[in-house]
C-alpha cells in the first residue's frame, strides 16, 4: 500500500475564523475520514510561514493516506466533501500531494 500526505493549506474570511475552524473540524474533517484511504489528519495553526511569492497561510491540515489508486482516492474525495463555506478564504487555498519515499522512527 503506499502512502501519501495530503496537506492543505487555507485562511479565514478575516473575521470568520470561529465559524471556519467550526465547519471545518464538525463538517469537513468528518467527510475526508469518511473516504476508504483517507487514514488520519492533523490540523496546526502556523507561526512562521516563508514562501516567497505565495500567501501565508493561517492553517495547515495534514492527511494521511495510504492507497494504491490515487486518483481513485482522490476523486473519492472530491466527491464526498460539500462546498466550502463562505469564511473559507478559496482565494489563497492550495493542497499539495506527496508520495512517501522514506520513513524513520526513533
Amino acid at each position: 500500500m503506499s502512502k501519501h500526505v495530503l496537506m492543505a493549506l487555507t485562511s479565514p474570511v478575516e473575521g470568520q475564523e470561529e465559524e471556519y475552524n467550526t465547519w471545518y473540524n464538525e463538517v469537513h474533517l468528518p467527510e475526508i475520514l469518511a473516504v476508504q484511504g483517507i487514514v488520519s489528519c492533523r490540523r496546526f495553526k502556523t507561526k512562521i510561514v516563508n514562501v516567497p511569492g505565495g500567501a501565508t497561510w493561517q492553517y495547515i491540515a495534514i492527511y494521511e493516506v495510504e492507497t494504491e489508486d490515487l486518483g481513485a482516492t482522490l476523486s473519492e474525495l472530491g466527491k464526498a466533501t460539500t462546498a466550502p463555506i463562505a469564511a473559507l478564504d478559496q482565494s489563497v487555498s492550495a493542497m499539495m500531494v506527496a508520495k512517501q519515499i522514506f520513513s524513520m522512527s526513533e
